[in-house]
């Protein structure tokens, strides 16, 4: 996926989240064998959705009027809330035993990236320009990077399910 495109996908996720039921079926919750076909397709629509969020979110941001802090922390808040989502969800996933250090992977960069959007919000709520201005601007190039990684995983755990790589 081109850097144009994963940063598009990955600047998305806060509609999808914002969504009701924008998550649901996620898992195997039937009681039938999941294939790993059908694993992969779960783990690809988490990576948009979590795309499609961070778009969102940047778009959001990009129109409050002013310096608005306080409106900027609260969508930090629902965005890093709905990445944590994204990350519980991973962990009810299961995972093929071959796939399990790789999937482990994917959660726990969902979880890093929650942190650090959490950890600007509170920032911004306190006040504190130093520390969460910056986080706030370099946040399109963050999205972007866990984007990339959640593809390259993605694509790991594809190669070691012996999967046919499609663009």
């Amino acid at each position: 996926m081109g850097a144009h495109r994963t940063a598009a996908l990955v600047l998305c996720l806060l509609v999808g989240a914002i969504a009701a039921g924008a998550f649901a079926g996620c898992g195997s919750d039937s009681g039938e064998e999941q294939t790993d076909e059908d694993y992969v397709a779960e783990l690809q629509d988490v990576a948009v959705s979590f795309g499609d969020g961070a778009n969102e979110l940047s778009t959001q941001i990009s129109e409050l009027e002013g310096l608005n802090l306080k409106n900027a922390a609260a969508l930090l808040d629902t965005f890093s809330a709905r990445v944590e989502d994204l990350a519980n969800e991973l962990d009810d996933f299961d995972p093929p035993e071959i796939a399990a250090q790789l999937h482990a992977q994917l959660t726990e960069r969902l979880d890093r990236f929650a942190d650090k959007a959490k950890r600007a919000a509170l920032a911004l709520k306190a006040g504190d320009l130093l520390g969460g201005l910056p986080a706030l601007a370099g946040f399109a190039a963050d999205a972007s990077e866990v984007g990339t990684d959640l593809d390259a995983t993605i694509t790991d755990i594809k190669s070691k399910l012996g999967l046919q790589q499609t663009e």
